[in-house]
């Protein structure tokens, strides 16, 4: 990742892994954000723990598939 901004400012990354996912969602015309998809891997977004797959209640990748399945499944 390339995180812009000084000490004491919001990181935001700009890498391509994470700029394609807005890209691909944009691409299939989802009616969703990354921010859907992030809610169903990890129990709370603003948990580093969560976000760093250290927490035990998080779903991980499963609920996403099914998520994303029926999505994909009603359009």
């Amino acid at each position: 990742c390339i995180l812009a901004g000084a000490h004491g400012t919001h990181s935001v990354c700009v890498c391509m892994k994470h700029q394609n996912v807005k890209l691909m969602i944009s691409a299939a015309k989802l009616s969703i954000t990354y921010k859907d998809l992030l809610s169903k891997v990890a129990c709370n977004v603003e948990n580093e723990t969560c976000m760093l797959h250290g927490c035990p209640r998080c779903h991980g990748l499963s609920l996403l598939r099914q998520y994303l399945c029926e999505i994909m499944e009603s359009d």
